[in-house]
């Protein structure tokens, strides 16, 4: 169904459009920023580079769900959240790995970053000073100031400008039938989320998708409700959006579902601001 509304910007990448609100300036940053569309990167990784990182990530589940510190404290974060725990989800954050593994996924993220500065403008634009920093209001056609052609994610990602979610960059592993993370919003700037695991390995799951001006989008954490759009892209594939999108990890029929995914805006404390205390 979303093929239909798919459109094709260039080789490197393609506009899932969310919404029935025509997209009159074009700008895809804006798109995104107000929940209106999803920007589907092939070949962000290869195949054998997946079947790689996914090992890794098996072998680390595998070993937080060994150790009752680890799993404990992957629980209690859980319940820290608004986002109700579901059995067969295991998430593993970055951070916890072997410094030489993480660079492994660190450098997926710097591939998408590069995409993004050199084929998305308005994309990178929203990591400006002037834009709200956590994507809860769009620039607007009057309020949006010109493209800032000078800001870099690849630059910001190497000084360590850019701020993560809680325990993120993770990988997500739904490794049982039901297993899902239900509907929420990232209030973030901007996702990434790259499949590690082929569609034909599992049945259900994949990230859905609501548009914002469904009448029936679900409340935060609550069950999810039919969304817009489900999508299940190819391993290596990278999926970015916008932190006012309502969206879900679908649940899991049978299977196993593993992906890398990061949340995240520009650094609050910066030298700007640094500047005025």
């Amino acid at each position: 169904m979303y093929m239909l509304l798919l459109c094709a910007h260039s080789l490197a990448w393609a506009e899932v459009q969310l919404s029935s609100r025509a997209n009159d300036r074009g700008l895809t940053g804006e798109a995104l920023a107000q929940g209106r569309s999803v920007v589907i990167v092939p070949n962000v990784a290869s195949t054998e580079e997946c079947a790689k990182l996914l090992a890794l990530g098996m072998s680390a589940a595998d070993d937080q769900q060994a150790s009752v510190w680890a799993r404990t404290t992957a629980r209690l974060s859980e319940f820290t959240s608004n986002n109700p725990r579901s059995e067969g989800r295991v998430r593993v954050p970055i951070g916890e790995l072997p410094p030489q593994t993480a660079r492994l996924f660190d450098s997926l993220l710097g591939r998408v970053f590069s995409i993004v500065d050199d084929e998305m403008p308005s994309v990178a634009a929203l990591f400006a000073h002037g834009y709200n920093i956590e994507g809860a209001r769009a620039p607007t056609a009057s309020s949006a100031p010109a493209l800032d052609a000078s800001v870099s994610l690849s630059s910001l990602h190497a000084s360590d400008g850019l701020e993560f979610s809680s325990r993120e960059p993770a990988i997500n592993l739904y490794r049982s039938r039901g297993a899902e993370f239900h509907a929420h919003t990232d209030r973030q700037t901007l996702t990434v989320l790259i499949p590690l695991t082929s569609p034909d390995t599992y049945e259900g799951g994949g990230t859905g998708f609501w548009a914002p001006d469904d009448d029936e989008v679900p409340r935060y954490g609550q069950p999810t409700s039919r969304p817009a759009v489900v999508l299940r892209p190819p391993p290596g594939s990278a999926l970015l959006y916008g932190g006012r999108v309502t969206h879900a990890g679908m649940p899991m029929e049978t299977g196993c579902r593993v992906i890398f995914l990061a949340s995240f805006s520009r650094r609050r404390l910066d030298l700007e601001l640094l500047d005025t205390l």
